[in-house]
Formats: C-alpha cells, structure tokens, sequence
C-alpha cells in the first residue's frame, strides 16, 4: 500500500514537470512567431535598386515622345532633368532642340526692305542749274539711238534739232522726230508751256515720266504726237510726225525720244 501511494505520488510530481516544460516551450514559440512579425524587415538584396542611367534613359525617353507630340516645352524640360541624371544622348538632343527654336524665332523677324542701287536717285531739287541763262544748244543731246540728226537751228532762246529714222522699225511708223530745246525766262513761264500742250495736241493728254523728270504727252488727232516737260526756265519738246493713220501709236515713240535729252536724268 505504501509503495502505491509513492507511485501516485510520482505519476503527479511527472505530469506537473512535463506541463511546465510544455508551457515554457509553447511561450517561446510565441514570442519567436510575434518577433518574427514585429521586427522591420531587411531590403531584399536580390531586387536591384533604380540606377541614375534607367532613369536618365526613361526620362530620354519620354522628352523624344514629347517632341514627336509637338510639346516642346515639356520635352525641354524632360531634358533637361535627362542630362543632369546623366544620359549624354538627352545633354545634345537639348542643344539641337534649343538651337532649332533660336533659329526659328530669328526667321519670324520680317526682313527689313533694302533700297533698290540700281534705279537712278532722283535729284532733290530738279531745277538746280535750269535757273540761269544759257545756250539751249547745249541742252540738246550729242545723238539719239536710231535716228541720224540733221543740221541744228538755233537762236538765242532755242535750239531745234531734226531726226531722221534709220531703222526699219521707226521708219514704219514716223517720218520725222523733232527735238527743240525752248528757253522760257523763267520757271513759271516754262511751266504754262508745258501745261498749254493741250492746246496744240488736244487729244490723249496725260502725265508721263521722261526720266526723273514729270511730262506731259499728247496727240493732234491727226498726224502728230508731243512729248514735253520742263526743268527750271526751259523746256524740253519731242514732237513726232507719224505715217500711220492713229498718231497715239506713236507717243511711246515720241517718249523714247524724249528720254535722249541729258537733262531726263
């Protein structure tokens, strides 16, 4: 009886050990699982980090997008931060795209207009040297392309010098040209001559330009056409006898004459 009662007493003392050393395990698996969960974990060394270059060459990337999309300005800015991320290809895409944009503001200035050099200047003052008396002979042209000149008349207020037609093109269509050269006296009187043309050659009056100087033409209707304009106290007359039956046909005749005369330039 005794020794059942040492058994019991052990069986007992055995469970009571066995229980404490199972809790103890069973709390230390409790902390090691709410560490493992509560404790930061450490980066993944096997996931590689963004280098400067992917991300210089992603940004490239978009800034081409951008300038085939026609946004110009945020692809200026995509290079920019490209090139100070490092990639070289976005640093020279940013000149060229910077470049084009200055030459492309200096093409929309308007090109100022340049003076033509090869039209004669007109001379300020046209009556400058027309003021005083002189030989009207002397105001005549030397020759006059396409005619041959016959004896000059003159007198001490005019100088009248005869052409003859030499090529075939003018000899059909005048039989005479007549350049005069009129001293007047003065302006005011060389002015009224010039305006009286319509009296003389009243039909197709109107204002031509002989040279630097303003003129006037006209016909008579019938046979003759007249071409006359001043400079200072003298007049300058072409008067052109035609063969054809409209004698308007031959004021541009009459004009090329008129153009002879030094003082037309």
């Amino acid at each position: 009886m005794g020794s059942d009662r040492r058994g019991r007493l052990m069986s007992t003392r055995t469970r009571t050990i066995l229980f404490s050393v199972l809790a103890v395990i069973a709390l230390t698996a409790v902390i090691v699982v709410v560490g493992a969960l509560t404790s930061p974990k450490k980066p993944d060394s096997s996931l590689p980090a963004v280098s400067t270059d992917d991300r210089g060459s992603g940004l490239y990337r978009e800034a081409i997008s951008s300038l085939a999309s026609g946004d110009t300005t945020r692809a200026v800015t995509l290079l920019k931060q490209s090139a100070a991320a490092g990639s070289s290809q976005a640093a020279k895409k940013l000149v060229e795209v910077q470049s084009a944009a200055k030459s492309q503001q200096v093409s929309l200035v308007a090109p100022q207009p340049r003076t033509p050099t090869s039209s004669p200047a007109t001379p300020t003052n046209l009556d400058a040297g027309y003021t005083a008396a002189a030989d009207p002979a002397g105001l005549l042209p030397k020759s006059v392309s396409g005619y041959s000149a016959g004896t000059i008349d003159t007198s001490k207020s005019s100088a009248i010098m005869p052409l003859q037609p030499v090529t075939q093109v003018l000899a059909q269509k005048v039989s005479r040209v007549v350049l005069t050269v009129f001293d007047q006296g003065t302006t005011a009187k060389a002015q009224a001559y010039v305006d009286g043309i319509s009296k003389a050659y009243p039909k197709n009056v109107r204002s031509v330009r002989v040279g630097v100087v303003a003129g006037k033409s006209g016909d008579d209707g019938q046979n003759g056409a007249c071409v006359v304009f001043r400079r200072g106290r003298f007049v300058f007359e072409v008067v052109a006898a035609t063969i054809v039956s409209d004698p308007s046909a031959i004021s541009s005749v009459a004009l090329d004459a008129a153009n002879a005369f030094p003082a037309s330039r």
